[in-house]
């Protein structure tokens, strides 16, 4: 047998095929094009059943639908995603959060209470880490006014697939009899009240304990950005309805191209340079360098920092390498073929609206 024989070629073989139809035919089919993965997900997570421990009498379920650390351990981490992000919430908009973060940002970074609110802010700014830190060093005092922290960092540990930890502070829940309660709020973040967080962060290069985000005075003032809108009430007799679409102010302004209000201005200045680095990173769908994205989207290196680390935690952009970034599966899915990324994101997030208000929502 000929050498090139034995590699399997013969000199009657027809022509080499092309890298393009080898990858034609290895492409994956979408068998199911229709199918809403997000809502069967969603029906897992409320239907999944939790078996009974051996000696244990069946606890009743958390009120509102928390996870309880005493029975839901370990914990899956889409669930312990949402209630993370329903918990930060609850604590930034508590009636007690402005001033307990007011003494943590003027008492030298020791009010415990401050701290985990601090920690939730960081967290729905995106700055993971961060609120890691500040929840165990709240957490580690043992203070009952502090369990919070400790079941944020329960979910937090959950979330990583991280259970040996989140076993640990679930006991640690359990010593102090802390249950989780209170109203759950399923509502997404706004990506300017994001932005509004880290302007009011510093990051501190501690040699010993690494990078510590600490606040800036003036930061409770972005509390207001977080908290529900206020419900309208709708007067049924005689309504006079314009008949134009209700848009918020900040939009009619930026498509006006005139001078907004004070507060508001600035909140769509950041989400402005969010979209510009978004814009950039969709002209390059193979990545691009933060130098680049620095020339193109006219932002500093102080100012994309942030954004690129919120983006990337949101799923809008990614790290296909070192000190690379491209746009992430989020951008992905809302460009779905026909518009039915799109179309399924505005449902499911107009259905809790739709819930909350008891009547039709519209776009």
């Amino acid at each position: 047998m000929r050498p090139h024989e034995a590699h399997g070629f013969r000199e009657d073989h027809a022509a080499p095929r092309s890298l393009a139809e080898f990858l034609a035919r290895a492409g994956v089919r979408e068998r199911y094009p229709h199918y809403d993965l997000g809502a069967a997900e969603a029906r897992l997570l409320r239907a999944t059943p939790h078996a009974p421990v051996p000696g244990h009498r069946a606890r009743r379920r958390s009120a509102h639908g928390w996870s309880d650390p005493a029975r839901d351990c370990p914990l899956d981490a889409e669930r312990a995603r949402r209630d993370l992000k329903a918990v930060c919430l609850a604590a930034v908009c508590a009636p007690k959060a402005e001033a307990q973060l007011a003494a943590f940002v003027t008492g030298g970074h020791a009010d415990l209470p401050g701290a985990v609110v601090f920690g939730c802010l960081l967290y729905l700014a995106g700055l993971r880490e961060g609120a890691g830190f500040w929840w165990q060093f709240a957490a580690g005092s043992g203070s009952a006014r502090t369990s919070s922290a400790a079941y944020c960092l329960f979910l937090d540990h959950s979330r990583r697939g991280e259970h040996h930890d989140a076993r640990f502070w679930a006991r640690e829940l359990g010593r102090r009899g802390y249950r989780p309660g209170g109203r759950r709020d399923p509502r997404e973040v706004r990506l300017c009240a994001q932005a509004a967080v880290l302007r009011y962060v510093d990051q501190l290069d501690d040699p010993d304990l690494g990078p510590v985000p600490l606040p800036r005075p003036g930061l409770t003032a972005v509390l207001a950005a977080f908290r529900p809108p206020a419900p309208v009430s709708v007067r049924v007799a005689a309504p006079r309805l314009s008949t134009g679409p209700l848009r918020h102010p900040a939009l009619t302004a930026a498509a006006r191209g005139s001078v907004v209000q004070a507060g508001t201005g600035e909140a769509l200045a950041q989400a402005r340079r969010a979209l510009a680095v978004v814009r950039v990173l969709e002209r390059h769908p193979l990545g691009v360098r933060p130098a680049q994205l620095q020339r193109e989207s006219g932002l500093g290196a102080a100012a994309l920092r942030p954004l690129l680390a919120m983006l990337c935690e949101e799923g809008y952009a990614q790290r296909p390498g070192a000190q690379v970034y491209a746009r992430g599966p989020a951008l992905d899915r809302l460009a779905a073929p026909g518009g039915r990324g799109l179309a399924d994101q505005l449902q499911r997030t107009l259905s809790p609206a739709r819930d909350r208000a008891g009547a039709a929502v519209h776009l």
